[in-house]
């Protein structure tokens, strides 16, 4: 299937370029996609230099990218600060594929579940989501059964339905490396320095700051963090091996050659 992938702006509906560090979940999420054969059309819109708003800039993107890959589906998704984006996204997309489902995940439906009944997309992906959205996707595709995919929740009757989570992903070695292309990681390489005026700003030259990720979750509830929300096998820690994360970092390295982590 096509997928356009909108990949949130955290300093939204602020004028881009936002140089915060590159979000991790949707680099997962298409990771897993384009693993298992599905096509990803990317929406970043953080490294803009044309001066416009942000909402012209973001309803500019997503337009191209629609009439480019008329997609299947769209997906995004964002933490509970980037409502605001999440909410104009949706509508631009609204407007442009009005018969496209839309997907939503990240951090603000898992913790806020009311948030997909404000947003209204079509289907929601809760928890961790490189498995949940590929049975969605079959789903969409056949025409199927939702009410047997964990992890997501839906529309039925105009009723909003939210099926169990799924238990947590124990086998981190076996999700698919995430995929930086759909945020425009060029990009994002080329506009960093070190004498800039933005927070990420880094003394050392040429810098090239990619996240690698070696474990999900904390035992810990801290009540700032989202963590302190979810229950059970969700919080319990889980470690990536020390062999496959090794394996992560030389394979971006080879790609981008980034020099800090």
């Amino acid at each position: 299937m096509r997928i356009v992938l909108v990949v949130p702006q955290s300093n939204y509906p602020s004028p881009p370029p936002c140089l915060d560090l590159l979000p991790q979940g949707f680099a997962y999420i298409s990771g897993s996609l384009i693993a298992n054969g599905h096509e990803v059309t990317g929406v970043s819109t953080s490294y803009d230099v044309s001066g416009d708003s942000g909402p012209v800039v973001l309803e500019r993107y997503i337009r191209n990218a629609v009439l480019k890959s008329q997609p299947d589906v769209i997906a995004l998704g964002a933490m509970a600060a980037e409502f605001i984006f999440l909410r104009d996204a949706i509508a631009i997309c609204r407007a442009v594929a009005p018969n496209t489902p839309i997907v939503c995940g990240g951090g603000i439906m898992t913790n806020d579940p009311t948030a997909f009944e404000r947003l209204r997309p079509d289907f929601s992906v809760m928890d961790e989501g490189e498995y949940t959205i590929l049975e969605l996707l079959d789903e969409i595709k056949g025409g199927g059964d939702f009410d047997k995919v964990l992890g997501i929740a839906y529309w039925k009757d105009e009723k909003a339905v939210y099926n169990k989570l799924r238990t947590a992903i124990k086998l981190l070695d076996e999700v698919p490396f995430p995929d930086y292309e759909a945020a425009d990681v060029k990009n994002y390489f080329a506009m960093q320095n070190q004498s800039d005026n933005y927070f990420h700003a880094r003394t050392r030259v040429n810098p090239r700051m990619l996240p690698i990720s070696t474990g999900r979750s904390c035992p810990f509830k801290c009540t700032f963090c989202q963590y302190s929300t979810v229950e059970g096998s969700r919080r319990k820690y889980r470690g990536r091996t020390m062999p496959n994360v090794i394996q992560e970092i030389v394979h971006f390295h080879e790609l981008y050659q980034f020099n800090i982590s």
